[in-house]
């Protein structure tokens, strides 16, 4: 006997309702599989409770106007699907099963009433299966249908079709369809989602973005459906795939990078197909530039798709001339969001043997810190982990190994690699090789002028001339 059929075989068999052949053979199968016995066992308790509930007296128009009610109800939402009401049903169901020993009437009664109301709570809620919900928020982030009123987005939030979402700097949004796709919308964008998907329904989403940067994530259960996303200058269409669509205002330019799959980028101008490792760039009121090689910078932001609605590992930095100088003398990182819960309790973890380690000075402690955080970094391949992990050898004075990690990051991680070199510049101060720590800040001058760290090697090489 299959499994799956377990649950008609046993509410026939509570009920007397199975002919005297499919009772033999129901009751061998529960003789050999522990996961069936176990919820008729359940079942049978759940039975048993149940009895004590004393009926209810309804008036005689109950079922009429309880149909009515509930057809209202349903038409006003956009998705329905009973199979969901019956799981929730069924877990709460089997739950109370659990706890329902012999107890005050009232309090039957009461566990009773929660079922019910329960069953109608959750046909209410149906609806919102098949909406997109935020799964990660960070900073400053809002939601708003009319562009006037806006409201802050936090996590579990629902998201319905023609939601406007705006994100301030420093910050940014993760939102699933689940088994569909992920969209990470970026710091200081714009978006509005135009329609979203159905599950029974040929209905595509499509995505606006009016300014910033989009990363989108498609589910291996969404291959051949459709997803768009739209700017003023041209329209993505993918084919089941990872990449993202940035819009340059200021400079009146449409960005578009692959990851994985294939995007077709048109305009009235034309049309092109992009592959992974490929971008292609649109300008105002001109057709989609041939693909080009994504630049290392590129990838490391397509890279990030990988991340969306997982934890974040954020280094603490100061927006500072002198913030490696203060990261290295006290590094710190924080982070935020729950999956995978694997990552979240080990970080928990280390964190506390650290802070004991601070707080008795105690090198053994600080030894497994350093072991725990290595393992972190070799299975999770987190860039931010690796900083923290040089500048805590710093911290300890193993500059060899700090020098080592930073050398590492810094030809890995494009993001991280001004950071890194600058870094590089102070371990060798460190250690009193004065030309090296000038070759590293002039490097940093000459690749990454416009940031933090090419001014602070500026101060330093003033320092050391």
């Amino acid at each position: 006997m299959k499994c799956e059929v377990r649950k008609i075989w046993l509410s026939y068999y509570l009920d007397g309702g199975l002919s005297l052949k499919e009772k033999k053979k129901l009751e061998a199968h529960l003789k050999t599989c522990s996961f069936c016995a176990q919820e008729w066992k359940d079942l049978g308790r759940i039975n048993s409770a149940l009895k004590y509930l004393e009926p209810v007296e309804v008036s005689p128009d109950y079922d009429l106007k309880f149909e009515k009610r509930l057809a209202e109800r349903l038409a006003e939402r956009e998705v329905f699907s009973f199979s969901f009401i019956l799981e929730r049903l069924k877990a709460g169901i089997e739950n109370l099963g659990k706890i329902f020993a012999p107890q005050p009437v009232w309090l039957r009664i009461s566990l009773g009433v929660i079922i019910i109301l329960g069953g109608i709570y959750f046909a209410q809620r149906a609806g919102e299966v098949g909406l997109p919900q935020v799964i990660l928020a960070k900073g400053e982030v809002r939601s708003s249908f009319s562009g006037k009123h806006w409201q802050n987005l936090k996590e579990g939030k629902s998201l319905r079709r023609g939601a406007l979402i705006s994100t301030e700097a420093g910050s940014f949004l993760d939102i699933e369809l689940k088994g569909l796709w992920k969209l990470r919308i970026k710091e200081d964008s714009e978006v509005k989602l135009v329609s979203i998907s159905k599950r029974d329904k040929r209905i595509p989403t499509e995505v606006l973005v009016k300014k910033g940067k989009v990363l989108v994530d498609i589910g291996k259960g969404f291959k051949g459906r459709e997803f768009f996303v739209e700017t003023e200058r041209a329209r993505a269409v993918a084919y089941g795939t990872r990449f993202g669509v940035e819009v340059d205002v200021k400079n009146e330019r449409m960005w578009l990078g692959v990851w994985e799959g294939v995007v077709g980028l048109e305009n009235e101008k034309g049309s092109v197909l992009v592959k992974a490792g490929e971008k292609s760039l649109v300008f105002s009121r001109e057709r989609p530039s041939r693909p080009l090689a994504l630049s290392k910078e590129e990838e490391g932001i397509l890279r990030e798709i990988e991340k969306i609605g997982k934890i974040i590992v954020s280094l603490a930095l100061q927006d500072t001339p002198l913030r490696v100088r203060e990261f290295l003398h006290q590094p710190r990182f924080y982070t935020y969001g729950k999956e995978p819960r694997e990552l979240q309790s080990q970080l928990a973890r280390i964190i506390g043997i650290l802070n004991q380690a601070l707080r008795d000075k105690d090198r053994f402690l600080h030894a497994e810190v350093i072991k725990n955080l290595e393992g972190l970094v070799e299975k999770y391949a987190y860039a931010e982990l690796k900083v923290f992990l040089g500048g805590y050898y710093f911290w300890l004075d193993n500059l060899e190994k700090a020098e080592e990690i930073f050398q590492e990051v810094a030809e890995e991680s494009p993001a991280f690699a001004s950071f890194c070199w600058c870094a590089l510049g102070i371990i060798a101060e460190e250690k009193g090789e004065r030309e090296a720590a000038k070759e590293f800040y002039h490097r940093v001058i000459a690749e990454y002028s416009e940031t933090l760290e090419a001014k602070e090697a500026q101060e330093a090489l003033r320092r050391l001339e």
